[in-house]
């Protein structure tokens, strides 16, 4: 009994150890990149200053990804209003969905299983770049865990659910498509799985039917609210090309084409030899069922209307992926096959993030911002004694530009808030709202191209100003301009 206890507390050790290597990659350095635009438009939503009335109007307008920006409002609201200290609201998610994920397994499969799709979304590239940006996505994945977990427990054969679990199910159900919507597919995707069971096992039990209401019903309030809110699929998403079709997006979840591919063939050749366990019709079933409807319905809906998928929209497929992996990897017979293709996975993701990767650079040597670099901006501005500076304000006012209406707002209240951060002396200038004689001579003009590929041109009320200087900086543009 002792010697048990013993092996339960080394292997608890090691898990955590898993998890503590998963935050500190998820946390060192967390702000050394900048925001991009749409990480923007969440801090920007997020002001705690403002009402909650007009932030739900706000989001609604905005992307409906209500649970998240919501999430990081209150955030904000407890540790202050400082795009420092907003990623590590996702970071915080990212550990979390690390912790659920062990758990969803331990409840499904066996420890080593445990230890190593834990190890796997630990050192996941893909895990770790979402889990430091003010995006929903991660938030998206931990609940889509927990609906999963809530929905496939140890107790999931019992005749009866109770009231509690039953209104989690609903109530994560709603958070996880608010968060966002694609996460529907997920809601979907338990449906096929539970009509298949029941064509097969020809009853439908209590629990199921308890299931299917909650989620259903949570369905229908999500739909009822996002179909009245929608307003347009953003015009820059591609439709799928052939090259799509060589790796389904496995080389953005896994770094590379090299890497995704043997997670690909891997994942492949063990579905493959695991029939057997498949056609139990269990949890391992169902990741069969939401990996083909991840990719089918978007798709489907790409080539029959717009094109609408993006590799992100649809993270939460790494959770059957490889939770399969994880899982069917040790029901092979053949140890010297199994920790073959363990030692595979674990290699070549290391060597992946030792080689490519900002990651593990970040510990021992230089890296190079990947994000518009605002920082070294305002190291440019107040290196200088120009005094004033703005940014190129957007003409636009369609709901076919990605932010919309509310552009210049959110532009104006990150780049304002960076400015404080230097304890700068330029003073900001909004050059749409001025007199052109109060405009002073001299002016810093910041443009910031991540959302966009066009050529920068002097604004038409500056157009008696010429550019003096210019510098480049990753994805954002400064112009110095004088006026003539």
């Amino acid at each position: 009994m002792h010697k048990m206890s013993t092996k339960k507390l080394k292997n608890y050790l090691i898990l955590f150890s898993i998890i503590f290597i998963g935050g500190i990659l998820r946390l060192y350095n967390i702000n050394f990149d900048d925001l991009w635009s749409d990480e923007m438009i969440s801090y920007w939503l997020s002001d705690p200053s403002r009402n909650f009335e007009e932030t739900i109007k706000l989001i609604f307008e905005s992307n409906l990804m209500v649970t998240y920006e919501l999430g990081l409002r209150y955030f904000h609201f407890f540790f202050g209003y400082n795009f420092e200290i907003s990623r590590y609201f996702s970071a915080i998610l990212g550990v979390l969905s690390l912790v659920m994920f062990s758990i969803l397994i331990n409840t499904n499969s066996s420890f080593r299983s445990v230890l190593f799709g834990t190890l796997l979304l630990a050192i996941n590239i893909y895990h770790i770049k979402y889990s430091i940006e003010l995006r929903s996505y991660i938030l998206t994945f931990l609940l889509c865990i927990i609906l999963l977990h809530l929905i496939f427990s140890n107790s999931f054969e019992r005749d009866k659910v109770s009231f509690l679990r039953g209104t989690s199910i609903f109530f994560i159900s709603i958070m996880m498509m608010f968060s966002h919507s694609f996460s529907i597919v997920v809601i979907f995707s338990i449906n096929i799985y539970f009509l298949i069971k029941f064509f097969y096992k020809k009853k439908l039990l209590i629990n199921q039917l308890s299931i299917i209401i909650a989620i259903n019903t949570a369905s229908i309030i999500f739909l009822f609210y996002y179909l009245q809110n929608i307003s347009h699929t953003p015009y820059w998403i591609e439709n799928v090309n052939l090259s799509f079709f060589t790796n389904f997006y496995f080389s953005k979840f896994f770094g590379s084409r090299i890497v995704g591919l043997c997670y690909m063939l891997i994942l492949i050749y063990l579905i493959c030899i695991q029939i057997k366990v498949l056609k139990k019709l269990d949890i391992n079933f169902f990741f069969l069922v939401l990996i083909f409807f991840s990719y089918f319905l978007p798709i489907s809906y790409s080539f029959i209307f717009n094109p609408i998928l993006i590799d992100r929209y649809i993270f939460f497929v790494l959770i059957p992926i490889l939770y399969l992996i994880s899982n069917l990897v040790f029901l092979i017979n053949s140890n010297k096959v199994r920790y073959t293709l363990i030692s595979i996975l674990i290699s070549i993701t290391l060597l992946n993030h030792i080689l490519t990767e900002n990651t593990f650079k970040q510990f021992y040597t230089e890296i190079f911002t990947t994000k518009p670099d605002v920082k070294k901006v305002f190291n440019m501005i107040n290196k200088q004694n120009i005094g004033y500076f703005t940014f190129f304000m957007n003409d636009k006012d369609d709901d076919n530009y990605d932010l919309n209406k509310n552009h210049n707002k959110i532009y104006k209240n990150y780049l304002i808030q960076y400015s404080n951060k230097f304890n700068t002396k330029n003073r900001f200038i909004n050059y749409k709202e001025i007199d052109y004689n109060d405009i002073p001579k001299n002016i810093w003009m910041i443009y910031i191209k991540d959302i966009t590929i066009e050529k920068f041109n002097v604004p038409e009320k500056l157009k008696n100003y010429s550019i003096k200087n210019k510098y480049f900086y990753n994805r954002i543009e400064l112009y110095l301009l004088e006026r003539l």
